[in-house]
């Protein structure tokens, strides 16, 4: 299973660099793709069905057709002047990149000896069941103001984009 683990990671952590890297919109869009289902991957390696159901759904479906959909709205090709604009100062970047890169390091190191084992109900608590029951029975109201809101949010999108 550590294998399985190992391996995902580093084809997580690949196809994120190939997401940064990337000149072509497109490129990185489809390179992002891959990592929410690499992600999906490893939340099912660590017993999280329910995340990973979620990440595929969520991310690589709705939001990754929606990034490509703006993508292609906006005609975003290599030439962009966006991008144009960027590269000519990488060193901000790359400073940047070395900020988050120290920050990163720095909440790792910070948090690496307060990590406790999960408990053993933590497997009955994070099944999808479990979750549906918790969701439908105990927070209905929340799932209904939420499903309220999305509703509301749709219509004024779409009222917006009539103009």
């Amino acid at each position: 299973m550590i294998t399985l683990f190992i391996i995902l990671a580093t084809l997580a952590i690949a196809s994120a660099v190939i997401t940064i890297a990337s000149k072509n919109p497109v490129k990185s869009a489809t390179a992002l793709i891959c990592n929410f289902f690499i992600l999906a991957g490893l939340y099912l390696s660590m017993n999280a069905q329910f995340l990973a159901v979620s990440q595929v759904i969520v991310y690589a479906g709705a939001i990754m057709v929606l990034i490509v959909f703006v993508i292609m709205l906006l005609n975003l090709g290599e030439h962009s002047t966006t991008i144009k604009k960027v590269m000519k100062n990488p060193a901000l970047s790359y400073i940047v990149a070395v900020l988050l890169a120290l920050g990163l390091i720095v909440s790792i190191t910070a948090s690496a000896h307060k990590v406790k084992t999960l408990p053993e109900q933590t497997s009955e608590i994070a099944s999808v069941s479990q979750i549906g029951y918790l969701l439908y029975n105990d927070y209905i109201v929340a799932v209904i103001a939420i499903g309220i809101l999305l509703t509301v949010a749709i219509i004024g999108a779409m009222k917006l984009a009539k103009k």
